[in-house]
């Protein structure tokens, strides 16, 4: 039994115009190749492709992964946000030290501003802070995933 070596001939015969290879002369035909696309396209029951701005509850229809990826897609991104705003006091406390001023001279711009901005700059009285806000974002961290966990487990 003889196996055919060229992959592309397999992945692109019904694509083409004259039904030959397409390693052997072979032309692909775009109209054959887009309706071949749009007969891949997921839609909705009455026939029309799912909008860029469908629910995420609407995308389960697509598979279970896909309606559980974009699940998590969203909530993780509304946590990382939510932990954003956490580390705010964290960069103003950065910002207001003093160690890392020398060390800035020779910097301008958005690098003199991140070194102000690291934990380099803080002096020793305000780490306690740093473990607190650390703290803090570690547990609404494992409250997101506990609660998302949870969720999902309902449904």
């Amino acid at each position: 039994m003889e196996v055919s070596m060229d992959p592309r001939a397999s992945e692109t015969s019904p694509l083409l115009a004259d039904g030959g290879s397409a390693g052997f002369g072979g032309r692909l035909s775009e109209s054959l190749a887009k309706s071949q696309a749009e007969s891949q396209v997921a839609k909705r029951e009455d026939g029309s492709p799912y909008p860029l701005s469908a629910p995420v509850d609407s995308l389960g229809k697509l598979g279970m992964g896909v309606g559980l990826y974009f699940n998590f897609v969203f909530y993780f991104a509304f946590a990382m946000g939510l932990l954003a705003l956490l580390s705010i006091p964290a960069l103003v406390v950065n910002s207001m030290g003093g160690a890392a001023y020398d060390a800035t001279e020779g910097l301008s711009g958005l690098r003199a501003a991140y070194v102000s901005w690291t934990l380099g700059n803080v002096r020793e009285h305000s780490v306690l802070v740093h473990a607190i806000l650390d703290t803090v974002c570690t547990l609404a961290v494992t409250a997101f995933l506990l609660k998302y966990r949870s969720k999902q487990e309902k449904s």
